[in-house]
């Protein structure tokens, strides 16, 4: 591009209302355009450099003054220094060679000047070798906070490419209505004073009639539609105290510049400045909340700070493009529709029965532990599990945190002893008390299929309460009857065990200079396809009694689940299969489950069918090591050896679902 003219510029503008600046191409290295609508942006100045091309100006009818750089690297190591380095980061590049030294100058140059890179949607690269072999993101738009701040729901867009090695960008400020955002409760809300007896006031006013939990359901639902109400006002209540004490603080501090303050100047002064701590300690927490930023205590960063940290998660995790089934999906509707399809066909069961498990011996609870787990709760026990609750976490569908039911204790535990009480003698879960909402989260930078995000369970109160009773009950017993392979979750085994034994064998067969393989296996979405039936029949295998079973399938069964989808939520529709992750159930269930891989394995090794490794002086035989869903097989290097580790894996997904 070596000359650049009106009618050049005007192809690629396709208007007339535009207006341009250039610099030519010299050699090998690139020229620069920058074109704008005359009626939208009016330059003010030009600057330009080696590599870069810029424009200062006004932005729109409010005339916001805003500077645009257009920037070209050059090839040349030393160059790239000079130019902040290359613009890639290690993630986006496929093929070639390592950028690592290229890329030190310019994350540098991000961080020392505020500014952010946007998700790029639809695409991951956008620079392509004609080979195909390497794939580079070397095109992008990078924002200062205040741009952001300006335009908060700006998109960059990845566009398909003609005869150019590389991709366009498009970015555009567009905002969509994903739907109405479900109540949240703020911590926050605890500190205004008198909340607690409003609270208490409201709880016992309330009049529901039937079984425990439906009591229970009816009041937090009841309570939260007051607390709706209640924020709106309380919010606006809480900024006008905050202007209030700021123009009377400045109105004293005015006077103070003229004359000397009396008495009651000094103590109003001194009154609004603690009013307004308070209340900007207030609107600080429920940011802090917001931003998920619980390693910071209240005063160690400001309001400004939260208010980034949100906007900055919101960009990473929004979804604006999904791709399910190799179909791409774009608009509201079509991606709230095809992401609740594709979890619902996910967490159903195949229904197909299973093999068993029958010439497999595991081990067995002993009568003491299956009386401890079905004895009655007590309300010490039941408050040990919710003081054990994180205050802070991201609340269900119910919309409280524990924070709010740690506070409220005293009012509302009878009525969730007696929804206890009520599934300890019946199993009874009324409807909606065993509801989630299903978050999808990033796996990767920039994901493009629904494969590449996590689905993480946000369980409300009052089953949460329930499984972690269950949970803590659960896990007292499980040192007995989980084989001494698993050291994952289990009280008094760390994972280190594991990784320890790891390294024995891998030294005493490099001692001993002798063959062996080692065979990681890491089980795809492995909570998300555990078979429930299988769980049941692991659970009679090794002696659970039958009211136990009951207990843990309703917990399982009778779940509803909703997809939030950008903080909206989708239709809810049943689970089949799957253990939730977020669940306090889930981890230790697993390991049952996980324990008929231990059985197989075991198993094979003492028929002769499996050999292992040889630790230590005693020549203890190690065939396999388990973290919860990562499993580690290790043994002699035969070909009948790794036959038959596939035939275990093929046994254990046939008959759990893996």
């Amino acid at each position: 591009m070596e000359i650049v003219d009106k009618q050049l510029c005007r192809k690629l503008w396709d208007s007339d209302n535009m207006e341009w600046v250039a610099k030519p191409s010299s050699g090998a290295f690139g020229g620069l355009i920058i074109i704008w609508n005359s009626e939208v942006f009016k330059k003010v100045d030009v600057f330009e450099g080696d590599g870069f091309l810029g424009i200062y100006g006004l932005w729109g009818p409010e005339a916001h003054p805003c500077i645009l750089c257009n920037v070209y690297s050059p090839c040349d190591l030393e160059k790239k220094k000079i130019l902040w380095g290359s613009l890639q980061c290690l993630q986006e590049r496929k093929g070639g060679r390592s950028a690592r030294r290229e890329i030190t100058g310019f994350e540098e140059f991000i961080l020392n000047n505020g500014l952010m890179d946007l998700p790029m949607l639809g695409r991951k690269y956008t620079w392509y070798q004609l080979n195909g072999q390497c794939m580079s993101r070397l095109d992008r738009f990078l924002f200062n906070d205040e741009w952001l701040t300006k335009w908060p729901d700006l998109k960059q867009w990845g566009l398909h490419r003609s005869m150019s090695d590389h991709r366009p960008i498009l970015v555009k400020n567009e905002a969509h209505n994903w739907g109405p955002k479900p109540f949240k409760f703020f911590n926050a809300w605890l500190y205004n004073s008198g909340f607690t007896e409003m609270v208490a006031a409201k709880w016992r006013e309330i009049s529901v009639h039937g079984w425990g939990g439906f009591i229970l359901k009816e009041k937090l639902k009841m309570t939260k539609e007051f607390l709706r109400v209640w924020s709106k006002s309380s919010l606006q209540e809480v900024d006008r105290k905050i202007e209030e004490s700021k123009e009377e603080m400045n109105r004293i501090d005015v006077k103070a510049e003229t004359c000397s303050l009396i008495k009651e100047d000094l103590f109003l002064r001194s009154s609004h400045y603690t009013e307004l701590l308070k209340n900007m300690q207030l609107t600080e927490e429920m940011a802090q909340q917001k931003a998920r930023k619980n390693w910071l205590k209240i005063g160690d960063a400001n309001t400004s700070f939260f208010h980034k940290c949100i906007k900055g998660r919101w960009r990473r995790n929004e979804i604006n493009v999904i791709s399910i089934g190799g179909k791409e999906m774009r608009q509201v509707g079509d991606i709230k529709q095809g992401v609740m399809k594709y979890s619902e066909n996910l967490f159903t069961d195949e229904g197909w029965t299973r093999l068993k498990l029958e010439g497999i011996q595991f081990r067995t609870i002993s009568e003491a532990d299956i009386c401890m787990l079905t004895e009655p709760f007590t309300e010490e026990e039941v408050k040990t599990a919710v003081w054990n609750c994180d205050s802070t976490k991201a609340p269900g569908p119910d919309g409280f945190t524990f924070g709010f039911i740690k506070n409220e204790w005293e009012v509302i535990k009878a009525n969730i002893m007696e929804f206890l009480k009520d599934f300890h003698s019946n199993k009874k879960l009324v409807k909606g008390s065993n509801a989630s909402f299903l978050v999808l989260i990033p796996k990767t930078e920039n994901p493009q299929g629904v494969e590449e995000y996590r689905p993480i369970s946000l369980i409300g109160c009052t089953y949460k309460i329930l499984a972690k009773l269950l949970a803590n009950r659960l896990n007292k017993a499980l040192n007995s009857i989980i084989g001494e392979n698993q050291s994952a979750f289990i009280e008094g085994r760390q994972l280190v065990d594991g990784v320890v034994v790891a390294n024995e064998a891998i030294d005493g067969a490099r001692k001993r200079k002798s063959r062996c393989f080692i065979f990681k296996i890491d089980f795809e979405k492995a909570y998300d396809k555990v078979s429930l039936s299988f769980l049941d029949y692991m659970m009679e295998r090794m002696g659970f009694d039958i009211v136990w079973r009951g207990w843990i399938s309703k917990c399982l069964r009778s779940n509803m689940v909703s997809v939030l989808v950008n903080g909206s939520a989708t239709k809810e529709f049943s689970m089949t299969r799957e253990l939730r992750q977020g669940d306090p159930l889930s981890p230790f269930l697993f390991l049952m489950v996980a324990e008929a891989l231990n059985g197989l394995t075991s198993a094979a090794v003492a028929k002769g069918y499996f050999h292992g490794v040889k630790i230590g002086e005693g020549e203890l035989e190690v065939s396999h090591l388990q973290f919860a869903d990562d499993t580690l097989f290790m043994g002699e290097a035969t070909e009948d050896n790794i036959c038959t580790a596939k035939c275990i894996m093929r046994a254990f997904e046939l008959v759990s679902g893996l």
